[in-house]
């Protein structure tokens, strides 16, 4: 759905974007703790610990939303007619 919109753009390193922070997470539920932590130094670094619950907020749903929808279903079970 979104790659039509992704063809036209060009790759951006997140690292010469002023004011953005990013990680690499695991693809588990656990991670979602990982990114609040990220989210808790880097809003340090940032002078905006203040914030800290209002984004934590936000990034736990989006993690926890790419997660829900990212990683594969249990596979289909093969049922059989009962005897």
């Amino acid at each position: 759905m979104l790659e039509p919109l992704r063809q036209g753009l060009p790759p951006t390193d997140p690292s010469g974007v002023a004011g953005s922070a990013s990680c690499a997470l695991p693809a588990r539920y656990e991670a979602v703790g990982g990114a609040r932590q990220f989210t808790r130094s880097t809003l340090e670094r940032w002078e905006l610990s203040d914030r800290f619950d209002d984004v934590a907020l936000v990034v736990s749903e989006l993690v926890t939303n790419a997660l829900r929808h990212a990683l594969p279903s249990d596979p289909p079970r093969e049922f059989q007619d009962p005897p």
